[in-house]
C-alpha cells in the first residue's frame, strides 16, 4: 500500500511519459472559444492540434456534434500528417447551446478512428468579456459575485497568438480587454477594428504600438500626477491606490471622454458602433485594490446603440433585423377568412341536409356511415391542397443590403440580410464569398464548413415553411457624392450631385425630425433641395414594395425607429436615403434565383453651415 501510494505521489509530481509524448500514436486535442467558454448558438474560434506517428499518413479531420436529432459530422477537412509532424487548424464553428457531446477525431485513410477527444467547453448565454493576456489571473476579479455591482461578467482569457483574426470568431465576444496590443498581427489587429464597427468593445492601457496603435485615445507621458490628490466619487468602495502611479496624458483623440469626472485615468468613445476605452495604467496596476471591481464596471455594462447614431455595420441580431421585420412572403399569408367560412359552410350542407335527402330519396339511409367519412376526407383533402397553393413548391430567396458611409468617405459599411423561405423539409447549402462577419439569426440545425479558399459554405435545414435568415458584413466602395448644402432655420437648401455611374431612386433627405423626398437622384446630375421641397412625416408616409415583398415602412421603423419616435438629428448633419442595383457580393443558393435584392443607402453628412 505505502509503494503504492509513493508512486502515485511521483506520477502526480511528475508524470509519467505516454505515448501521446513520445509520438506512438496520432493524437488530436481542441482548444474551443476562449479559455473553452463560448457564446450560445454564434460562431466560436476552434483549434485543432494534430501529432502524428512513426509514420506518414493521409487522415480526415472531423468535428462530429451529437442533439436530440442525432449524431452528425459537421465538419470535415482532409490533412496530409507526415511522421512525427504537429498540424494545427484554424476554424470557425456555430457552437450550439446544447448538445450532447461534441468529438473532433482523426480518420485514417482505410476509415478506421485513429484518435479522438471530447470537447469541453461551457456556453454562455450572456456577455461574454475577453481578456487577452499571458497573465490568467488579470482582471478575474470581476467575475466574481459582488453586491457593489449590478453586472457579473462572464471573465475568460487566452493569450494574443489565440486571439481570431476573423471577425466571425469575434462575434460573441462583447468586450475585448488587450493587456499588450503590440503582440497582435496585422490580420488580428484589421479584425478587431472591424469588430468594433459591429458594436464591440475595445479595452487597452498604456502606450500603444504596434499595428492597432491607432486606436489609442492618449498619449501617457513621463510625469506622473499625484496619486494621493485623486479624488474618486462618493459611491467609490476604497480611495484610489496610493502605490498606484497615474501618468499624466496627452489627449489623442478630441472625442475622448473621461469615464470618471475629475479623475485622468479612464478615457473612452465612440469607434462606428462600438466603443474603445484606454486606461494611463496598466490592468495589472488595479489586480490588488478592492475599488477594482467598481473602476471597471462602465465598461462591462451593457451597451445597445441605436443602429443610425453612427456609421458603421447594421445591427444583426433578430429582433432588430430590418428584413425580418419588413419580409412579407406571400406564402407566409394565412387563408381569408372568406375561404375557410366558405369550406365550413360547404362541409356542413353536404354532411347536413344535402346527403341526408339524397341518401333519403334513394333509400340508402344505411350508407350515411360510408357516405360522411368520405366526404370529410375529400374536403379534407380540399384544405390540404389549398394550404400548398397557398404556401407553394417553391424555394425562395431574398436579400436586402443596408449600406453606410459618410459623404466625404471612400469606404462604405454593407450589411446584408439573406432570408431563405423553404416549404419543405429540407437542407439547403450557401455559398458565402469571403465577408467580414456572417452571423446566423435563427438557429435550427444549421452547419459551417470553411473552406480552403477563406469562403464559407454553410448548410441550412429549413422545415416546412419556415424561414432562415444570415446576415453578412463587409466593406464596400462608397457612392461618390458632392453636397453643397446650408440650413435656413429648420430648412435645408441646396445640391447633391452623385458622380460616377451612380443613381438612387426614392431618395430623400432626413433633417433634424423631417424627411424631405427627392424622387429619383440621376448620375451627374445636380438635385436641387430647396424650400418649396414640403416635408413628409417619416417613416409614417413611406409606402410598402409590392415587388419587392419588403414593407418599406416597417423597414424604415426597425432602422430608424417608430413613428413619432424617430431621433432628432444634430443642426448640423442630415442623413440622405435612397435605393439602388445591388453592388456587393451575397449569399447564393444553387439553382434558386433571389425574389427581390434591394439595396438601402445610408448616408450622413456632416457639417451643414448655417445662414
Amino acid at each position: 500500500m505505502c509503494i503504492t501510494l509513493v508512486i502515485i505521489a511521483i506520477s502526480a509530481i511528475h508524470p509519467f511519459p505516454s505515448s501521446a509524448q513520445s509520438n506512438n500514436r496520432v493524437t488530436i486535442d481542441a482548444i474551443v472559444g476562449f479559455e473553452n467558454a463560448f457564446y450560445a448558438d454564434a460562431f466560436a474560434p476552434v483549434r485543432l492540434v494534430v501529432n502524428g506517428d512513426s509514420r506518414d499518413r493521409t487522415v480526415t479531420i472531423e468535428w462530429v456534434v451529437s442533439d436530440d436529432n442525432g449524431t452528425a459530422v459537421a465538419w470535415q477537412k482532409n490533412l496530409n500528417l507526415p511522421a512525427q509532424s504537429r498540424k494545427s487548424i484554424d476554424a470557425t464553428f456555430v457552437l450550439p447551446g446544447y448538445s450532447r457531446s461534441i468529438v473532433a477525431r482523426v480518420r485514417d485513410s482505410d476509415g478506421r478512428i485513429v484518435a479522438s477527444t471530447m470537447v469541453d467547453a461551457q456556453p454562455v448565454f450572456d456577455s461574454l468579456h475577453v481578456v487577452v493576456s499571458t497573465n490568467t489571473n488579470l482582471l478575474r476579479a470581476l467575475s466574481q459575485p459582488d453586491a457593489s455591482v449590478s453586472v457579473v461578467p462572464e471573465v475568460r482569457h487566452i493569450t494574443a497568438d489565440l486571439l481570431p483574426s476573423q471577425v466571425t470568431a469575434l462575434q460573441g465576444v462583447t468586450t475585448l480587454f488587450i493587456d499588450d496590443v503590440s503582440q497582435l498581427s496585422a490580420t488580428q489587429a484589421d479584425a478587431v477594428r472591424t469588430w468594433m464597427t459591429l458594436g464591440g468593445t475595445l479595452v487597452v492601457a498604456g502606450t500603444l504600438t504596434g499595428p492597432l496603435a491607432d486606436v489609442a485615445l492618449i498619449t501617457p507621458q513621463a510625469t506622473m500626477l499625484d496619486a494621493g490628490a485623486l479624488t474618486l466619487p462618493r459611491q467609490a468602495p476604497a480611495p484610489w491606490p496610493a502605490a498606484v502611479s497615474v501618468p499624466a496624458v496627452t489627449v489623442r483623440d478630441p472625442d475622448a471622454t473621461l469615464v470618471i469626472a475629475d479623475v485622468p485615468v479612464l478615457w473612452q468613445t465612440n469607434v462606428a458602433r462600438g466603443r474603445v476605452f484606454h486606461s494611463s495604467v496598466a490592468f495589472a496596476s488595479t489586480q490588488n485594490w478592492s475599488g477594482q471591481r467598481w473602476f471597471w464596471q462602465a465598461v462591462v455594462e451593457p451597451v445597445y446603440p441605436s443602429l443610425v447614431s453612427t456609421i458603421g455595420y447594421a445591427n444583426t441580431y433578430q429582433y432588430n433585423e430590418p428584413l425580418s421585420a419588413s419580409l412579407t412572403i406571400p406564402s407566409l399569408s394565412r387563408p381569408t377568412p372568406t375561404l375557410l367560412v366558405a369550406i365550413i359552410a360547404l362541409y356542413v350542407v353536404l354532411i347536413g341536409p344535402t346527403a341526408y335527402l339524397i341518401l333519403k330519396r334513394r333509400r340508402l339511409l344505411d350508407w350515411a356511415w360510408v357516405v360522411i367519412p368520405v366526404i370529410a376526407v375529400v374536403l379534407s383533402g380540399v384544405l390540404i391542397a389549398v394550404g400548398i397553393v397557398q404556401r407553394g413548391s417553391s424555394v425562395l430567396v431574398y436579400h436586402l443590403t443596408i449600406v453606410q458611409q459618410h459623404a466625404p468617405a471612400t469606404t462604405a459599411y454593407a450589411s446584408t440580410t439573406t432570408a431563405l423561405y423553404t416549404p419543405f423539409r429540407s437542407t439547403f447549402r450557401t455559398q458565402i464569398a469571403p465577408v467580414e462577419s456572417l452571423r446566423l439569426l435563427t438557429t435550427p440545425a444549421t452547419t459551417s464548413v470553411q473552406t480552403a479558399r477563406d469562403d464559407y459554405e454553410v448548410d441550412i435545414v429549413g422545415n416546412i415553411g419556415s424561414v432562415q435568415y444570415i446576415a453578412t458584413n463587409q466593406r464596400t466602395v462608397s457612392l461618390p457624392l458632392t453636397a453643397t448644402i446650408v440650413r435656413t432655420g429648420q430648412s435645408l437648401r441646396g445640391d447633391i450631385v452623385l458622380h460616377g455611374n451612380h443613381t438612387l431612386s426614392d431618395a430623400g433627405i432626413l433633417y433634424q425630425d423631417q424627411y424631405y423626398p427627392l424622387g429619383d437622384i440621376q448620375s451627374n446630375i445636380p438635385s436641387r433641395i430647396d424650400n418649396r421641397t414640403a416635408p413628409v412625416s417619416f417613416p409614417c408616409d413611406i409606402t410598402g414594395d409590392a415587388a419587392t415583398h419588403i414593407d418599406k415602412n416597417r423597414l424604415f421603423v426597425a432602422v430608424f425607429g417608430p413613428c413619432g419616435a424617430m431621433p432628432a438629428f444634430r443642426a448640423d448633419q442630415a442623413i440622405l436615403i435612397g435605393w439602388s442595383t445591388p453592388t456587393v457580393a451575397v449569399p447564393t443558393f444553387a439553382g434558386i434565383t433571389p425574389q427581390a435584392q434591394p439595396q438601402l443607402h445610408i448616408i450622413t453628412i456632416d457639417d451643414i453651415a448655417g445662414e
